[in-house]
This record gives structure tokens, C-alpha cells and sequence, in this order.
């Protein structure tokens, strides 16, 4: 650890726990770092437990402001929603319940890149012991600056597009992974893109081989607000 003054990414991904020496990092010794990624390990049924290494090491990366970017795992972020320095950040990845999500979007201003994956997608119902859901925004969130949405759901996203308004929104990307359970509302979509009056350039719809899929493809692209694409 004696040059992590001079980290400005880190990437570590773990197996099963974090090593002791990075408990040795301390708040303040990471003054230009940048972006940080941290998987504590590989599987989410692993015991978590709040593990005090990784908090610690957290606590550290969250300590440099020059930190804009990162990656978190679920159970730290529903543990620790309040540490992490949002209003700071401009490209996250984060897997996180949705009432978490809005919780934190009047936070996201200087936000340019948010990739959002529904924890539901990717995990098992029962291995997601989280808190009741929180309230969430009444009206839509503006957030300023943000550029490429990218969204990984297990229900529509139209829940997420009915809380967002994005006016430099030029991409989006939105992978459904049940869409014949949960058939998502074009108009949903529709009307963030006239609410937010941006200039899409990129949209990318990942729900293939769905049948049902060309029909909502067929009717956003028939809309007058995809028209700069």
C-alpha cells in the first residue's frame, strides 16, 4: 500500500473475502483517485455480514474527492446508501433495489452515465433480504447531465422512465429479461423523450426472441420522438 497515493482506477474482484492488507488503507490516502470498483466476492449467497474490511476500505475510496466513478455490490449499497458520495459521481454501475434507486436520484445532478441492473434479473427472490421499500419521488427527477441510460430489468422499466426527465439523454440501452410477464407501455417511453425534449441518437431494446418484442419495438420507432435517431 506504500504507493496508493498514486491510484487513480482500481478494479479488485475477490472470491470470498477482502485481504487484510487493504484494511490498511486509510481515509485520505487515496487523494486522485478517480474510479473505483470493488467485489468483495463472487456469489451474493456467500455470507456478507456487513463485513468491516470492506466498510473500512470503502470508507477509504470514498474519502478521495476526486472519486467520480464506481461500482458497488448490492447488500453494501442497501447497508450504506448515505456514505457513498452521489451528488460527486458521473458514471455508476450499481445493482440495487428500485425504491433504493429513486431514494438517491435527486442526488445523481453531475450524473452523465447510469447503468442500473434490477437485482431481480440476476438473483434469487430469496437471497434479496432487504428493508420494505422507501417512498419515492412524487415528480419527476431531473438530472442534467446525463447521457447514456442503461437499464437491466426483471419487470418494464416504465417505472424508472415515468421518474426520470433527462434533456441530454442521447442513449439508451434496456435489456427486459421476462418481457411476456411484464409487457412494458411504449408510451411510457414516449413520453420521457417529449418531457426531457432531448435528441436520442441511440436505442438499444434487448428483449429478442420475444414475439412481443417487434410489436413495442415497431411502436416506439413508429413515434415522432425517435426522429432524430
Amino acid at each position: 500500500m506504500a504507493h496508493s497515493h498514486r491510484w487513480k482506477a482500481v478494479d479488485f474482484k475477490f472470491a470470498r473475502r477482502i485481504p487484510e492488507v487493504l484494511s490498511g488503507l486509510k481515509p485520505g490516502s487515496l487523494p486522485i483517485l478517480e474510479t473505483a470498483v470493488l467485489s468483495s466476492r463472487y456469489s451474493i449467497d456467500l455470507p456478507y455480514g456487513k463485513l468491516p474490511p470492506l466498510e473500512e476500505v470503502w470508507d477509504a475510496f470514498h474519502s478521495s474527492q476526486s472519486l467520480t466513478r464506481g461500482y458497488w455490490e448490492i447488500d453494501y449499497l442497501e447497508s450504506n446508501l448515505k456514505k457513498i458520495p452521489w451528488s460527486r459521481l458521473t458514471s455508476i454501475e450499481v445493482t440495487m433495489m428500485i425504491a433504493s434507486l429513486f431514494e438517491v436520484l435527486p442526488q445523481l445532478q453531475n450524473l452523465v452515465d447510469l447503468h442500473f441492473i434490477d437485482p431481480y434479473s440476476c438473483y434469487n427472490a430469496h437471497l434479496l433480504q432487504f428493508p420494505e421499500r422507501r417512498p419515492t419521488p412524487e415528480a419527476p427527477v431531473t438530472l442534467p447531465y446525463l447521457r447514456k441510460l442503461h437499464l437491466v430489468t426483471m419487470r418494464t422499466a416504465d417505472e424508472i422512465f415515468n421518474k426520470l426527465t433527462l434533456p441530454s439523454l442521447v442513449s439508451v440501452h434496456v435489456e427486459q429479461k421476462r418481457v411476456w410477464l411484464y409487457r412494458p407501455d411504449p408510451s411510457v417511453f414516449r413520453e420521457l423523450l417529449l418531457r426531457s425534449r432531448c435528441s436520442l441518437k441511440e436505442y438499444i431494446y434487448d428483449i429478442s426472441g420475444d414475439p412481443i418484442a417487434e410489436d413495442i419495438l415497431l411502436d416506439i420507432l413508429s413515434s415522432q420522438t425517435m426522429s432524430s435517431l
